[in-house]
């Protein structure tokens, strides 16, 4: 928003020596900075309207972070939008169409233009199935090559253009590679702890 307009949200001291935030905008084409609030709690988080002629905000003014309005043609006539208690209001956004969004007690809400009301979006988490990622085939052709190892208690083969490794007695087999290239020339290392 805004070709030569920023809003920012800077850390100013306070005469108590409460250091708190306040809303600036910030002109790029004369380089001025304005103060827009000066609430000696924290005012954060500014978003345009669609036609940047308001900016909303969270300030902590209600006693906990809401939303609040704020004219630009006339910043003393700022407005509390939301009302919640307890819980701040956290993670404002503004989509184009300016309806208002953000986070509150865990819950996501919006905020249409004109609406006084925020409402909850339901939010549901769909779960994936479940599934166990081990696929069990069996194979009885296709061994391109094979290799014993040094004790000859296991052997490795090329099945498929994958590399598989199995004991003597076909108790357990592992596929070691699971790529799209081929694998070929497999041997043990001579220690037989390795594959080459």
């Amino acid at each position: 928003y805004g070709d030569h307009r920023d809003l920012h949200s800077f850390p100013t001291r306070r005469s108590s020596d409460l250091i708190a935030r306040d809303i600036w905008l910030y002109d790029r084409t004369t380089k001025h900075h304005t103060k827009l609030t000066s609430f000696v709690g924290e005012d954060r988080n500014p978003v345009w309207s669609p036609d940047e002629s308001d900016v909303y905000y969270l300030s902590e003014k209600s006693g906990s972070f809401n939303v609040w309005k704020l004219p630009l043609n006339s910043p003393e006539k700022t407005t509390q939008v939301t009302t919640f208690e307890k819980h701040p209001v956290r993670f404002l956004s503004v989509a184009r169409t300016g309806t208002l969004a953000f986070g509150f007690n865990g819950e996501i809400y919006i905020l249409s233009t004109g609406s006084g009301t925020p409402v909850k979006v339901s939010v549901e988490i769909v779960p994936t199935e479940k599934s166990n990622s081990t696929n069990f085939a069996t194979l009885t052709s296709g061994v391109t090559e094979f290799a014993v190892s040094p004790n000859g208690k296991e052997f490795a083969f090329v099945v498929h253009g994958d590399i598989f490794v199995a004991s003597m007695d076909y108790d357990v087999t592992k596929r070691i590679t699971n790529t799209l290239e081929q694998e070929r020339n497999v041997s043990f290392s001579p220690d037989g702890r390795s594959l080459l």
